[in-house]
């Protein structure tokens, strides 16, 4: 076993002293392994990676829909540009059907801080479902271009228990006898 680690570490010694001493040597092994190697492209000037970032929010991100009955969903959407277009692309959850409504939309700003849209929906089965809305700008900075966000929509009674703070059991109450101490 000793042998071996003397071994690995008289080699890597000489590995490390060909580096350092023959420039001339490492260009020509180092030339033979880069042959292989693949060269990454650069990132173009404009693009900028980051987390998407599209100022566009939904006013009401809960919705509450009848079972087996079509319902109107309202999804609109607040930004804080003044100007510009955005592609919409809506994906409702398995279990939602849309009865009425655009999947794919072109929305134009126009000094409007609401932008409107609507869906008419049907939801066959009781639950909590998700549309999932897809938000492009291609004005904006490729990269921060982009946001995903998503309305729940609640089909029948909403599923959802409030925390009570009212005990119904009352629990049972231990009296201890106090304890001292001297030190």
């Amino acid at each position: 076993m000793t042998n071996y680690k003397w071994l690995t570490m008289t080699l890597c010694l000489a590995l490390f002293q060909v580096g350092c001493d023959k420039p001339h040597e490492t260009a020509a092994v180092a030339s033979s392994s880069v042959a292989n190697a693949t060269v990454l492209p650069v990132a173009p000037a404009n693009r900028v990676s980051a987390k998407p970032s599209l100022p566009v929010t939904v006013v009401a991100a809960r919705q509450q829909v009848n079972v087996s009955e079509v319902t109107r969903v309202d999804l609109a959407l607040k930004t804080s540009l003044s100007t510009g277009r955005f592609d919409v692309r809506i994906t409702p959850d398995v279990g939602l059907v849309v009865v009425s409504g655009e999947l794919e939309q072109q929305l134009t700003i126009s000094n409007a801080e609401v932008l409107p849209m609507s869906l008419e929906l049907r939801a066959d089965q009781p639950g909590k479902y998700y549309v999932n809305i897809e938000v492009v700008s291609p004005e904006q900075v490729e990269g921060l271009n982009r946001r995903t966000l998503a309305v729940v929509v609640i089909a029948g009674r909403d599923g959802t228990k409030t925390l009570s703070a009212d005990s119904k059991a009352e629990p049972k109450k231990h009296v201890l006898p106090a304890q001292e101490t001297v030190q």
